[in-house]
């Protein structure tokens, strides 16, 4: 276990909800950019817990790549949901532990809007959700949405539709998205609001072709008003 980030004293601690579905404990390892869980029992209820948060089998682990500032918050959530599943979990970490027990870690988000920064894409929203959850149709509403490698892209232009996306379906907005909404809400604002005239040659070439019209259509059919 790397040093830092909140993780508190190193202490094996393991701990089990009132009516554990059995013996075996899960062994939860956090490492610089990893959570590990070695779970030696064969398990379908397990599985479907660590598989809905991403984890992603290399015997004989678990494994989620993280954050090394978000670790913390990664382990609690995945022991929280363990526990309350049924399962006994150990931890090497005392701060994981008490977040684990109180539920008071900052859940992560799968469902979620930032900033791109990918070209040619970069400085427009990018939209991604868990691939098991079918939203496509509904991103793909918002005006001018484009797919691309795995996500969906939204001009900035289009900030309004994207607060209103967000907020009917239940999609953070990260501080980098916050960020863009408001630049592109003040560039709007800064636009440049201008009446073109028509060119003077496309003005004679209407009034000519007007003029040929009016000639064509008799007396008791021509609109005089």
């Amino acid at each position: 276990m790397a040093p830092g980030i909140g993780l508190g004293d190193h202490m094996v601690s393991v701990v089990r909800p009132a009516n554990p579905v059995g013996n075996t404990v899960c062994r939860l390892f956090v490492r610089a950019t990893q959570i590990q869980l070695l779970y030696p029992e064969k398990s379908d209820e397990f599985r479907v817990v660590v598989r809905s948060l991403d984890y992603k089998w290399v015997a004989p682990y678990w494994l989620k790549t993280v954050e090394p500032e978000l670790r913390v918050d990664r382990a609690a959530e995945v022991a929280h949901r363990l526990l309350l599943a049924g399962f006994v979990v150990q931890v090497d970490s005392e701060a994981v532990k008490e977040k684990a027990i109180a539920a008071s870690y900052e859940p992560e988000h799968y469902r979620k809007i930032t900033a791109s920064t990918a070209k040619p894409w970069d400085g427009w929203f990018q939209i991604t959700w868990p691939r098991a959850e079918d939203l496509f149709d509904e991103v793909k509403k918002i005006t001018a949405a484009k797919w691309s490698s795995g996500a969906m892209y939204v001009p900035p232009e289009m900030f309004r539709e994207v607060q209103d996306f967000a907020s009917a379906q239940d999609f953070w907005l990260t501080p980098e998205a916050e960020m863009l909404i408001q630049q592109a809400e003040q560039a709007w604002e800064q636009v440049l609001i201008v009446c073109p005239q028509e060119h003077k040659k496309r003005q004679r070439r209407h009034a000519k072709q007007a003029e040929k019209l009016a000639a064509g259509i008799p007396d008791e059919l021509r609109d005089d008003d």
